[in-house]
């Protein structure tokens, strides 16, 4: 927030694969909205800088003369003729996304129901999803993480490896709101049981060796190895076998993006499933039996 426009910045990166370089130039902007074509590209306040930005900079770090990142170099916008302007992503929107990558859920496929704001010592709680492990342990937006299992994390990273290293998905975190200080124990849920416990489906991944078989990649589907007695997939009357191929019009590449689609969805809401059905001639593969069903989650 205190960038200075005209100020020196420096670009490192590895431009056309050549190695490691460094380019300098200053600060042209730093809330430009750009647009490539017809389209705005997809990030606010672009830091706009007169550096070389090539192919093989991407991805690298923008430094001020103190060292500090301040951005990451993203692109370069020409015309059919000119130099061109480059282009870097504010490192507070990094830090901001930051919240939303570095969960339980994508790193580990634990169901822990909280987004923590990046940032330095300490650090707050954002968001609680309704129902989730974490709120289902008294965690209010806004307190702040003092502790976790006894350790204090310096930063966001930090905090969440001390999550999810918790035994047995149980982790205890010390929280503090106002001076005073709690003790509130989260047991977490891994996306196998939320599936089970939502849908009454025990999923698997294919091999690759049978994903071959279908002419299809193991991102294409998943495979229902059980089916839970009187749950939402029994009463849709769903069999071990069946290949999951879609969840509400996603694929199922994966039990991430499965449990991704319920995890924060309440009792009694619908999904629509797409299923296949591996259809068999002579003793080969012969297609697959396409079909939906619509389950209402428990």
């Amino acid at each position: 927030d205190d960038l200075l426009l005209g100020e020196t910045v420096i670009a490192l990166g590895n431009p056309y694969g050549l190695g490691v370089s460094v380019a300098h130039g200053i600060l042209s902007s730093k809330n430009r909205r750009a647009e490539s074509g017809n389209e705005q590209l997809w990030v606010n306040d672009w830091l706009q800088i007169d550096a070389a930005i090539n192919p093989g900079n991407s991805g690298g770090p923008l430094i001020n003369l103190r060292g500090e990142m301040i951005g990451i170099n993203a692109r370069t916008y020409r015309e059919s003729q000119g130099i061109g302007v480059a282009f870097a992503i504010p490192v507070k929107q990094v830090a901001a996304s930051l919240s939303s990558f570095f969960t339980p859920e994508w790193t580990d496929s634990l169901w822990f129901g909280a987004k923590i704001k990046a940032g330095p010592y300490p650090l707050n709680v954002i968001e609680v999803q309704p129902g989730s492990p974490a709120d289902k342990a008294g965690l209010r937006v806004g307190e702040e993480i003092v502790q976790v299992n006894g350790k204090t994390p310096g930063r966001l990273v930090e905090c969440f490896q001390h999550i999810v290293t918790s035994p047995g998905n149980l982790v205890e975190l010390q929280m503090r709101d106002g001076g005073k200080t709690r003790t509130v124990k989260v047991q977490m849920m891994p996306f196998d049981d939320l599936i089970r416990q939502r849908l009454g489906l025990t999923l698997g991944s294919l091999t690759a060796e049978t994903a071959a078989s279908f002419g299809i990649s193991t991102a294409e589907a998943l495979l229902i190895k059980s089916v839970e007695k009187d749950s939402p997939a029994d009463a849709a009357k769903l069999k071990g076998g069946l290949l999951l191929t879609q969840i509400d019009g996603h694929v199922a590449s994966d039990i991430a993006s499965v449990a991704q689609a319920v995890l924060a969805r309440p009792k009694g809401d619908a999904v629509q499933l797409g299923l296949a059905l591996p259809q068999y001639a002579n003793g080969r593969f012969a297609g697959f039996q396409q079909g939906a069903v619509e389950l209402k989650l428990r």
